[in-house]
């Protein structure tokens, strides 16, 4: 296995249990409200969060890791000699891939690789997820890092949320958009691009939301790498994933999935009900 020590932040998604598997550390966000802040996965959860917003009707703040707080966590390591590689959530939505640089520069060069993953939620958990195996299967560092950042570049992240009224109230939707989604039941299919999210299109009702994403992965059904799917959601059943899983099979003849729960910075600036799908590709 690569002597390597992979880091992520709290945006990843992935779960306490699956970072102790892979040897991952995550750094957390901060999760602000006016009265009480809170570290993203540490001592807040989504449905704590989603809590707090319906009982006071204050939106959470997020904030980044400090550059500090990295310096801290890639000490030990690169005292120990060992590689570090720490994967960040886009540039364009924070500055935590930013911090994480800083950090970097105040150790010897190359001892801290720092990569802007481009994207957030189940598919930086998945880019992770990529590098660990990379790692167990005991392929040069130099490749893992490579493999990283073509992930970062070539991939797509779609997702739609139940409801507009967070994005109406953090400033995202405008009122006009706002009332006119709500009463017609517009629901924004949102991707994730180099330069920030954007809305790829607008469609009537979830159902009719969630068939467009899957119709996504089915035109790029031939060059999905690995074969792999990434489904994200919060709000959602066991049977409605098990169907989205069984609608995209059935699209692309793919039947690998990771499935993700939305964390606390997604969900703060989208509300519940959320449905995401993510994918590397070939180019």
């Amino acid at each position: 296995m690569t002597e390597l020590k992979l880091f992520t932040d709290s945006t990843s998604d992935l779960t306490h249990e699956e970072c102790r598997e892979m040897g991952v550390d995550m750094i957390p966000l901060s999760i602000n409200f006016s009265d009480k802040s809170y570290l993203d996965k540490v001592n807040i959860t989504s449905e704590k969060l989603l809590e707090i917003v319906a009982s006071t009707g204050e939106l959470a703040q997020t904030a980044s890791p400090s550059p500090v707080a990295f310096c801290e966590a890639f000490a030990p390591y690169v005292e120990k000699g060992i590689p570090v590689l720490c994967i960040c959530l886009a540039s364009s939505l924070s500055s935590t891939c930013s911090n994480a640089a800083i950090a970097a520069q105040n150790f010897p060069e190359g001892a801290v690789t720092v990569i802007d993953s481009n994207t957030v939620a189940g598919l930086l958990g998945a880019l992770v997820r990529a590098c660990y195996e990379m790692q167990k299967a005991d392929q040069p560092l130099e490749k893992i890092i490579e493999e990283a950042r073509y992930l970062a570049d070539h991939q797509r992240l779609y997702f739609t949320v139940d409801s507009l009224t967070y994005l109406h109230k953090n400033g995202r939707v405008n009122a006009a958009s706002y009332v006119a989604g709500s009463l017609l039941g517009i629901k924004p299919i949102i991707e994730m691009t180099k330069e920030g999210l954007v809305v790829k299109s607008k469609v009537r009702g979830n159902a009719k939301a969630i068939s467009e994403m899957i119709s996504y992965a089915k035109a790029d059904k031939d060059k999905i790498r690995y074969g792999i799917l990434n489904v994200a959601s919060i709000g959602s059943t066991r049977q409605q994933l098990d169907s989205l899983r069984k609608a995209l099979t059935d699209a692309t003849g793919i039947e690998k999935f990771y499935d993700y729960e939305v964390g606390c910075t997604l969900v703060g600036h989208t509300g519940n009900g959320v449905y995401g799908l993510g994918y590397f590709v070939n180019e």
